[in-house]
C-alpha cells in the first residue's frame, strides 16, 4: 500500500515564513470546486409536519360525582333503617352524592350583616372630607414601620448606659475653670451713675 502521506512535512516542523503562505502538511483535494464540511441537504419534510408528528398531552378528564356513603348512611339512619339491610337498601335507592368540586380558586363567601349584631365597627360618613385629610402635611419619616435595610445583620446595637458608668464619665471629665475676657483696668469696677 503507498504512503499517503510520503513527501509531506510533520506540522511541528513546519516553521512561519514572512512573506510566503505555510506549506501544507496534508494532501490538498483536487477538484477547485471542494467544500469541507457537510452537505446541507433540504428534505422534503416541512416544518409544519415536524410538529404535528410530537405527541400531545392528553387533558385529564373531569371529575364526576360520586355517591358519598357517610352522608347516604346518616340520611338513612335519620329515616329509621337501622339495620344494615335496610341501609344498603336506601342507598341504592336515595344515594347522596358528593358536592361538586369547585375549580380554580374559591371565592370568599359574603357573610351579610345582621342588624348591629354584625361583628365589628359599623361602617359610617366620615366627618372629615377626604380633601382636608389629602391636604395634611407629612409627618415625616414613617414611625409605625421603619426602613431597616440599611441596618447590618447579625449587629447589634451599643450598650446603653449604666447608672455607675455616667457616673464614673461625670467624674472623669476635666473641668476647666473659665478664663476672664481682657478688660482694661479703667472699664474695672466703674461705679454706676445712675440715681433713684
Amino acid at each position: 500500500m503507498p504512503n499517503v502521506n510520503a513527501g509531506l512535512k510533520r506540522r511541528t516542523m513546519v516553521k512561519p515564513i514572512v512573506g510566503k503562505c505555510r506549506t501544507q502538511t496534508y494532501n490538498l483535494p483536487s477538484d477547485p470546486n471542494f467544500t469541507y464540511g457537510m452537505v446541507n441537504q433540504v428534505t422534503g419534510e416541512s416544518a409544519g409536519a415536524v410538529v404535528s408528528s410530537w405527541d400531545v398531552s392528553k387533558k385529564s378528564v373531569a371529575q364526576t360525582t360520586s355517591t358519598s356513603f357517610p352522608a347516604t348512611n346518616i340520611a338513612a339512619l335519620s329515616e329509621g333503617c337501622l339495620s344494615s339491610k335496610d341501609q344498603r337498601a336506601f342507598a341504592v335507592a336515595n344515594p347522596v352524592m358528593k358536592t361538586k368540586p369547585e375549580v380554580g380558586s374559591p371565592k370568599k363567601k359574603f357573610i351579610p350583616k345582621v342588624g348591629p349584631l354584625g361583628f365589628g365597627i359599623q361602617s359610617e360618613q366620615n366627618e372629615i372630607p377626604m380633601s382636608l385629610v389629602m391636604s395634611a402635611p407629612d409627618d415625616g419619616p414613617e414611625r409605625d414601620y421603619p426602613v431597616f435595610s440599611q441596618h447590618a445583620k447579625g449587629k447589634m446595637p451599643p450598650p446603653r448606659p449604666t447608672k455607675s458608668s455616667q457616673l464614673y464619665a461625670q467624674k472623669n471629665e476635666v473641668v476647666e475653670n473659665p478664663v476672664d475676657s481682657f478688660k482694661m483696668k479703667k472699664f474695672k469696677n466703674v461705679k454706676s451713675k445712675v440715681f433713684n
